[in-house]
Formats: C-alpha cells, structure tokens, sequence
C-alpha cells in the first residue's frame, strides 16, 4: 500500500482510491491502507466456503505480524492480573 500511495500520490494528490481483493483479505488490507496514510475503500470477492478456516489463520498472524510486542505485552499484563485475582480470590 506504501508503494501504491507514492504512485497515487504522483498522480494525483488526495485520490479516492478503491482496491479489490478477496474478501477475508479487506479488513487486513485495510490496515495496511491506513497505516500508509492511503485513502481507500476495498471490495471484497468471494471465497470457496472451503477455504475460510485456513484464511482466517492467515489473516489472525498477518494483522499479528505488525503489533506482536504490544499483543505480547498486553497478554503478559492479562495473565499477571488473572494470577493476582486468582491468589487474592484463593483460587
């Protein structure tokens, strides 16, 4: 999408941009579109039914890939907190 954007961008400045993919793939693209700073809808196809487990793996470790400290981080604070309730409760 960064690559995208500086062609867009040489072009034209603030394009309304619209970009298709398959349709498990809109929300990740869609991040990635924000974080370069692009301006863009996107449309999504569909997918074999068959094909949906597998994607939604794929998709859960490429929105990880970019925050996976700050998601480490935050479940080390989780599991510190239940430890805590759980001593303090008497579980």
């Amino acid at each position: 999408m960064a690559f995208s954007k500086k062609l867009i961008e040489e072009r034209k400045k603030d394009a309304k941009v619209i970009y298709s993919t398959t349709n498990y793939h809109v929300f990740r693209s869609g991040v990635w579109a924000s974080n370069a700073g692009l301006a863009a809808e996107g449309i999504g196809a569909r997918t074999k039914w068959w094909f949906w487990p597998n994607a939604f793996v794929r998709e859960c470790v490429g929105l990880l890939q970019n925050r996976w400290k700050q998601e480490l981080i935050l479940l080390v604070l989780l599991l510190a907190f239940i430890t805590v309730l759980s001593i303090l409760l008497g579980f």
